[in-house]
């Protein structure tokens, strides 16, 4: 990557980055060594979730926008 030297990195998920190629490739390099994302578990998510104010078509009372913004859960882990 670092001798190809792209202008543009696109992704799926983020923003084009213009001009980052070598910042991204350090960043990269230094994520094996880097400690693990531990993230909250599902009693902790809910928790901070019922903290949340609702915003958008919630929060403007519209049940139908809102029903089709909601998302549809996964199967149990």
């Amino acid at each position: 990557m670092r001798e190809m030297d792209p202008e543009v990195v696109l992704s799926t998920h983020l923003p084009p980055a213009t001009g980052l190629t070598p910042l991204m490739i350090d960043t990269i390099s230094g994520a094996p060594g880097a400690d693990p994302f531990i993230g909250p578990d599902q009693q902790a998510l809910e928790r901070m979730l019922a903290g949340f104010e609702p915003s958008g078509a919630a929060a403007r009372g519209d049940p139908a926008e809102a029903a089709a913004a909601t998302p549809v859960p996964g199967p149990p882990t």
